[in-house]
């Protein structure tokens, strides 16, 4: 997929590092954040075709300090939580048949 690492909690991918850039995750809700905050989204290259992923660099002015990289993160645990909850089936009641 791409050359770098992965920053998980619980199972699910928050956040990724590669070509010295950290990128948070997002989705639909937060993504308009990081679009408006000047991020640039994840994009590769893979077998001839440019790929895209949903997580966004971190805001400049948010890599120095913990208070301003909170929001950021909160947005990026959130995003991760939506995305688990999407992928678990619904549990069938089991006197149903």
């Amino acid at each position: 997929m791409f050359l770098g690492w992965g920053l998980s909690v619980d199972g699910m991918t928050v956040a990724v590092i590669a070509w010295d850039t950290l990128f948070l995750k997002a989705d639909s809700e937060s993504a308009p954040y990081f679009v408006a905050a000047g991020c640039r989204i994840f994009e590769y290259t893979g077998k001839g075709r440019v790929r895209r992923m949903g997580y966004y660099s971190a805001p400049e002015t948010s890599l120095e300090s913990p208070e301003a990289m909170r929001p950021w993160a909160e947005r990026a645990m959130q995003a991760a939580l939506a995305a688990r909850d999407q992928k678990r089936p619904v549990k069938r009641d089991a006197k149903r048949r």
